[in-house]
């Protein structure tokens, strides 16, 4: 529910393409410690799960990027850094969740009884 993004510096989209640069760059390193290289020509796919603030959805406009049909995130391209931005609500994470479970927690929760 953070509605500041602009004036905290704490960007979702500003940070997701810092990451893609850092990977890009060579700088970043494996979890044994070595360079990972090889991503200067990748595509990369971004996925931000967040609640959709005001300041949130007036930055994915700004940034061009289109809302989706269901109205709950944007999606678009940074051609500069060859990366996919999909931004997603977190509300709709949760509801897709539970819709897509609910059949095993019927079976599990309400069980039906053999007559």
């Amino acid at each position: 529910m953070r509605d500041d993004h602009k004036l905290s510096g704490n960007d979702p989209i500003d940070q997701v393409l810092n990451y893609v640069r850092t990977l890009r760059s060579g700088r970043a390193l494996s979890k044994e410690g070595r360079p990972l290289l090889g991503l200067d020509r990748v595509a990369f796919h971004c996925y931000i799960l967040a609640d959709l603030t005001p300041s949130l959805i007036e930055r994915a406009e700004n940034s061009g990027y289109i809302r989706t049909i269901d109205g709950e995130g944007f999606f678009g391209y940074n051609m500069p850094q060859n990366a996919y931005i999909q931004i997603i609500s977190y509300n709709k994470v949760i509801e897709d969740a539970k819709k897509r479970n609910q059949i095993l927690f019927d079976k599990l929760f309400r069980p039906k009884i053999s007559k």
